[in-house]
C-alpha cells in the first residue's frame, strides 16, 4: 500500500521541475546579458563596447567618485580609464546578482565580485583584489535594455586587509 501511494506522488511531481531551475523571462535575460558585456569588458579592450551599453541620458559614478553623464562624457571617461592599460589583466569573479524589475521597462540590478589583477596606472604593480558592489539601472527602450545609471564602491574586507598587514 505505501508503495502505491508513493509511486502515486512520485507521478505527481513534473518532470521538468526536478532539479531544473526556474527559467527567467526574456526580460531578464536581457538584463542579465547586459550585465555579463559590462563583466567581460572589464578587461578595458573596448571602450566603445562598453559605452554602447549605456543609454544617451546615463550617469555613471566609479568607486573613486568619478562622474560621467551622457554618451559622449561616459566614452572619454571609459576611454581614459581604459587607456591606462590598468584594467588589461582584471578578472572579475561573480559572488551573487539579483535582477528586480521596478516597472516593467525598468529594473534595479545588486552585482557583488571580486576584481582582482588590476595594476596601478603609474606603478604597474598588481593591486590587491577588492570586492565590488555594482548597482545599475537599466531602462527598456524600443531597441533593447540600456543602463541609465551605473554606480560601484569597493566594500571592506577586513579579514583579507588584515592578511596582508600580517603578510607584510
Amino acid at each position: 500500500m505505501r508503495t502505491h501511494i508513493l509511486s502515486a506522488a512520485i507521478l505527481l511531481i513534473p518532470f521538468g521541475s526536478v532539479g531544473a531551475q526556474t527559467p527567467y523571462s526574456a526580460d531578464e535575460q536581457a538584463v542579465r546579458s547586459v550585465v555579463q558585456q559590462v563583466a567581460d569588458s572589464s578587461h578595458g579592450q573596448s571602450a566603445a563596447a562598453r559605452e554602447a551599453l549605456f543609454a544617451d541620458d546615463a550617469q555613471i559614478i566609479n568607486a573613486f567618485g568619478n562622474r560621467a553623464q551622457g554618451r559622449t562624457e561616459i566614452n572619454s571617461f571609459w576611454e581614459s580609464m581604459f587607456n591606462t592599460g590598468m584594467f588589461r589583466t582584471t578578472k572579475n569573479e561573480e559572488k551573487s546578482l539579483s535582477v528586480r524589475f521596478l516597472t516593467p521597462k525598468l529594473a534595479l540590478v545588486d552585482r557583488f565580485y571580486e576584481f582582482s589583477g588590476q595594476r596601478g596606472p603609474k606603478s604597474g604593480r598588481e593591486l590587491p583584489p577588492r570586492d565590488i558592489h555594482m548597482t545599475l539601472v537599466l531602462r527598456k527602450s524600443p531597441a533593447a535594455w540600456r543602463i541609465i545609471y551605473y554606480s560601484v564602491a569597493d566594500l571592506r574586507n577586513l579579514d583579507r586587509e588584515k592578511a596582508a598587514a600580517g603578510a607584510k
